[in-house]
């Protein structure tokens, strides 16, 4: 992480992206909100979500897990006001028993 460094990007749109670049696109860890009020808290290569990810909706939903190259793949959790699913995702679809 030596060599890492945090950049600030805002758009005309009010959207934002605070953390690591490459080429211009999101690398490492980073913290986006998109023009709508979604935050993305998560980890970046070259542009997509991978890795672990926090998300949290506009209309207060969260999401909690893991990404591979931008799709919710593997554990997660949702929560929805006093709902809450725990289980497995494939290519952003719920899948087996959670």
């Amino acid at each position: 992480l030596s060599n890492f460094k945090i950049h600030f990007v805002k758009r005309d749109n009010g959207s934002f992206f605070i953390g690591g670049l490459r080429n211009s696109l999101p690398h490492k860890f980073g913290i986006m909100r998109d023009q709508k009020g979604k935050e993305y808290r998560c980890e970046w290569k070259n542009g997509e979500i991978d890795g672990i990810a926090k998300i949290i909706y506009q209309d207060g939903k969260e999401f909690l897990g893991h990404y591979m190259s931008g799709s919710k793949n593997g554990i997660g959790k949702v929560c929805y006001g006093n709902k809450v699913y725990l289980g497995e995702f494939k290519d952003n679809l719920r899948t087996g028993i959670g």
